[in-house]
């Protein structure tokens, strides 16, 4: 479990530096770039790269299933105690970035409101209350995953705990899917909890729960019909031009066909797994939710001095580095304080535990 989870992490460190360049090229241009032997890949990154959050939900799911559906439905592990774990690695790194994000923001002068301060700090940023008509008022601009993310896992809790039977569990996941699918397309239905926003999030989640099911299934015989699949679907994306293609239909192919296909091939072709396996893609994989995180606040400092146009691929290169390498420290040092933190409440809980026994005799 310990190696497949580092080649999951490879790709959520991989898919984490995608969508931190995604956001930098959407906000100082891909003009200074022009002439350079990357710029196709640049530009398809700036008007797609958002798709890797896919991976992240994905590969939530897939972890998910295989390390909690025995135990939660062996009655192993309560709701809370679930709940409370899966915040638990959220959340510190989320409150901090965002209370910085609000700092930046005030000094930038830019309007933040006592409501989104509250929601953002409650987790109630995304997909659930309206605002002005986007679902989102996220302070830290990449956060608004969490909220989808979390219903996620409240949403499989309840029914892994509830549905015992096989056959309908899977019914259930598929059921979810296609329904999600549907209000994914049906732009009409946009209400909380049930908008585009969240059961973005829901489909990537679920379809992974369905990939660890299948996984096993899947004779190593038919590999070359999967890549035989992933060739005919980048045909397909290329004549359909990905800059012009809805984002319904590139999110379903992506959920439902290539991270699929990418996963159960690099998996099964040892010499493309080596490379996955990389120490340094798993290092990114390790700092990923960090570099997340980081990024947006590099992007507002850096919109103070840089103007639009400005940044060629050198600089861009050099940005995610420094991105890196930020995001290592942070991730290093944020170990060392809740390491600390929990000492010293432990240590806290000790001697009040201490003082009521005396009391108590």
């Amino acid at each position: 479990m310990a190696k497949r989870k580092e080649f999951f992490d490879s790709y959520r460190g991989l898919g984490a530096c995608v969508i931190c360049l995604y956001h930098y090229l959407n906000t100082f241009g891909l003009e200074g770039c022009a002439g350079s032997r990357v710029y196709d890949l640049l530009f398809d990154i700036k008007n797609i790269g958002y798709v890797m959050v896919e991976f992240f939900y994905f590969t939530s799911g897939y972890l998910i299933f295989e390390l909690y559906r025995e135990k939660i439905q062996n009655n192993e592990i309560g709701l809370f105690s679930f709940m409370k774990k899966r915040i638990s690695k959220i959340y510190p790194m989320f409150f901090w970035t965002t209370m910085i994000q609000i700092i930046l923001e005030m000094i930038s002068k830019k309007q933040v409101t006592l409501f989104d301060m509250v929601t953002n700090i409650l987790l109630l940023q995304c997909g659930i209350f309206e605002g002005n008509g986007s679902w989102r008022n996220d302070i830290n601009g990449v956060t608004w995953f969490i909220v989808p993310l979390l219903l996620c896992y409240l949403l499989f809790y309840l029914i892994t705990r509830k549905i015992k039977n096989n056959e309908y569990y899977y019914l259930t996941i598929v059921s979810i899917i296609v329904l999600s699918m549907s209000v994914y397309n049906w732009d009409r239905i946009n209400i909380p909890f049930i908008n585009s926003y969240v059961v973005r999030g829901i489909m990537g989640f679920y379809m992974g729960i369905i990939f660890c099911h299948l996984e096993g299934k899947i004779k190593k015989k038919n590999l070359r019909y999967i890549i035989i699949g992933i060739v005919v679907l980048v045909i397909l994306y290329k004549e359909i031009q990905a800059d012009t293609y809805g984002a319904f239909q590139l999110v379903t192919l992506i959920d439902l066909v290539a991270i699929p296909a990418i996963l159960y091939i690099t998996e099964n072709i040892s010499g493309v797994k080596k490379v996955i396996e990389n120490k340094i893609f798993v290092f990114l994989g390790k700092i990923s939710m960090e570099i997340y995180y980081i990024h947006w606040l590099i992007m507002t400092v850096l919109t103070w001095w840089i103007k639009e146009g400005n940044v060629n691929t050198k600089e861009y290169l050099g940005l995610l580095l420094i991105t890196i390498g930020i995001a290592a420290v942070v991730k290093k040092q944020l170990i060392n304080i809740l390491r600390y933190t929990k000492l010293k409440v432990n240590k806290q809980y000790n001697k009040a535990r201490q003082f009521f026994l005396c009391l108590a005799f």
